[in-house]
This record gives structure tokens, C-alpha cells and sequence, in this order.
């Protein structure tokens, strides 16, 4: 479900907040009964060039099962979470240049933690937008995720590799073609 704001609330008008519910069963984690809930929302400020939007996800998960890495036995979870919230900023400089920033935090329960996957994490993302010309834009992107639980969780999964990290960065250059 979503809802706009009307004209009539100023400066407001055009602002969303969605939400929604999404119930079944996951087969990534046998047999699991999984419950997603959604809310987030898009609000305009009295600065045309700037909007500021808010997103939280949670999953709840019942009978879940997993297998434990030492023995190769099933493991039975009669709950667990993963939680996700984002807070996001867009400064539209020009009709052609934009400015984005996203911060994240992630948590789940330990038991669905996996190799390369902490518990709980943060992000940030930095994003340069330029549309070159219609239906074309390029972007510049840098992200740091950060192991919030002090878990080395970045690199090292594999035998050979890199000692594992606490942060991870990635700067990535993109051309995207909009259909």
C-alpha cells in the first residue's frame, strides 16, 4: 500500500510512505514459514533540490532449519531475524547532476550468519549521478560496509584468500542505459 501526500500540504506534496506484508515459506532455510514487513517513505523538504527517504525491512522467520558446519546435522531454529534499515539523501544539483548518500544497517539473528556475511553491519554509500543524454545515465559510486560486531566477515572465505576484514570498500563507475 502506498500513500502520496496531496497539493495541498505545501511543500509535502508528492511524499510517500509505503508499507507492506509478504507471508510464505523460504526455501533458502528449509521449511521455514518467512514474514516480511515493509515501510518506507520518500519526503520532499522546503528545498526543491532535496529529498530525504527512510526504508525498514524486518524478517521473521519460524522453524527454520539449518546444518551445522562441525557435524553435517540438521539444527532446528524455532525463530529468527533479519532487519535492515536505510536512511537516504538526494541532492538534485541540476537537471542533469545528482548527488546521493545511503546509510544502512543490517542485523539477523547468528545462527543465519555465513561466511563473508556478518551478523550486523553498516554502510554507507556515496553515488555521483550525471545523465549524459536521454536514457543514459553514468554514476560514480563508493561504498564502505563495516563488520559491526567486530567479526572479521570481509575476505578470507576461501582457502588462499586475503586474511578477513572488519571493512570492505568498493568504488564502481557505471553506465546505465533506462529502457
Amino acid at each position: 500500500m502506498t500513500l502520496t501526500a496531496p497539493n495541498s500540504l505545501g511543500f509535502l506534496a508528492g511524499s510517500t510512505l509505503s508499507g507492506g506484508i509478504i507471508n510464505g515459506f523460504d526455501a533458502g532455510t528449509s521449511q521455514a514459514v518467512k514474514t516480511s514487513f515493509y515501510v518506507g517513505g520518500t519526503v520532499k523538504t522546503p528545498l526543491k533540490c532535496l529529498s530525504v527517504g527512510v526504508a525498514y525491512d524486518y524478517v521473521a522467520l519460524a522453524n527454520a532449519s539449518t546444518i551445522d558446519p562441525d557435524t553435517g546435522d540438521p539444527v532446528n531454529h524455532s525463530s529468527g531475524y533479519q532487519n535492515a534499515t536505510a536512511l537516504y539523501l538526494l541532492w538534485q544539483v541540476t537537471d542533469k547532476l545528482a548527488f546521493n548518500t545511503r546509510a544502512d544497517y543490517f542485523s539477523q539473528s547468528e545462527y543465519l550468519t555465513s561466511p563473508g556475511m556478518p551478523s550486523k553491519a553498516f554502510a554507507l554509500t556515496e553515488t555521483v549521478q550525471y545523465d549524459l543524454w536521454k536514457n543514459v545515465i553514468s554514476r560514480l559510486e563508493f561504498r564502505w560496509d563495516h563488520s559491526a560486531n567486530g567479526q572479521d566477515a570481509y575476505g578470507g572465505t576461501t582457502a588462499g584468500s586475503a586474511p578477513g576484514l572488519k571493512n570492505a570498500f568498493l568504488v564502481a563507475a557505471n553506465l546505465i542505459y533506462k529502457f
